[in-house]
């Protein structure tokens, strides 16, 4: 698994190009696109080819692409107020264009940040529009071979909207810092499935209660057991880290790079190691099985009988 980093790990607006020379610089070659995921800025056909030159250029490829949940709340995909939803869905289908013709296969969509168990009736009223846009989306996604990603967020209802749903068109964005600000989605992520859904990754790490976006393990992210998943999970992609320089407290750019390619590196290491871990038990327990001493006598018994 190749290590990858998100575009705004300075910032999210303005010319991406010195980033992603920064980027190639340090040594990654694949790439989270997260410039303008929260504005109204629609991609015009001369950008995106600009974009497509740069990547080119610095030998990039862009693996999944964050839509824009729109400006504060003015374009929001989710938003009762039927204006409003169109716009949003207008920003995800620009979204949806744009990693077509980037030749990148997932966009990832934010759902409602609330904490399992909350009694929320906002949940409810983003129900409906939820499955309303995912539905009008889904033709233009498939045509265009997109599959969508829902970030969490509130992880058990999205394991509840994947339930029926088919993998190739949508599946689940796991954030571990989202994760981390919570108590019990590393055991839903386990649940049901629910991690042979993951379309992509958004590695980061926090204290436990700001959605900080710091290197993995400058925070208090499980570490060992978020990589155990991932390698117990169908998810073969990049190793993508959602971090930012913010706070890092690393003030020097290329410094925190290279410290960021290195722990890429790093948790690329443990989900190997966690496979391999897995597969030597496997096959330690087909090993015991076939050398049981009653089977061998049965075997042994019925050769006798031939």
């Amino acid at each position: 698994m190749k290590p990858s980093i998100a575009t705004d790990y300075v910032k999210d607006t303005g010319d991406p190009e010195p980033y992603l020379k920064k980027i190639s610089e340090a040594g990654f070659s694949n790439i989270h696109w997260c410039h303008e995921w929260n504005t109204d800025h629609i991609y015009s056909k001369d950008e995106i080819k600009d974009i497509k030159k740069n990547l080119e250029k610095y030998d990039l490829k862009v693996t999944d692409l964050h839509a824009s949940d729109g400006e504060k709340v003015s374009n929001y995909w989710l938003s009762t107020d039927k204006d409003e939803q169109l716009k949003g869905e207008k920003l995800i289908q620009n979204r949806i264009d744009m990693a077509a013709q980037l030749g990148c296969g997932v966009v990832v969509l934010h759902i409602p940040d609330e904490k399992e168990g909350d009694e929320n009736p906002k949940l409810d009223s983003w129900i409906v529009p939820l499955r309303k846009t995912l539905a009008k989306l889904e033709k233009s996604a498939r045509k265009q071979g997109i599959r969508i990603a829902l970030e969490n967020g509130h992880l058990g209802l999205i394991k509840d909207i994947l339930k029926g749903t088919d993998p190739e068109y949508l599946g689940l964005c796991y954030d571990s810092g989202h994760g981390n600000k919570r108590t019990n989605q590393l055991d839903i992520l386990e649940s049901d499935g629910l991690k042979d859904r993951i379309l992509c990754l958004h590695l980061n790490d926090n204290d436990g209660v700001g959605d900080l976006h710091t290197i993995p393990f400058q925070g208090t992210a499980d570490w060992k057991r978020i990589t155990k998943i991932i390698s117990e999970s169908s998810y073969s992609g990049p190793v993508t880290m959602e971090i930012g320089m913010k706070n890092s407290g690393i003030e020097d750019e290329k410094e925190f790079l290279n410290k960021a390619f290195k722990t890429g590196k790093q948790l690329s290491g443990m989900i190997n190691d966690a496979t391999k871990e897995r597969l030597t038990e496997k096959a330690k327990e087909y090993r015991n099985k076939n050398n049981d001493p009653v089977k061998i006598e049965v075997i042994n018994r019925l050769k006798k009988t031939r």
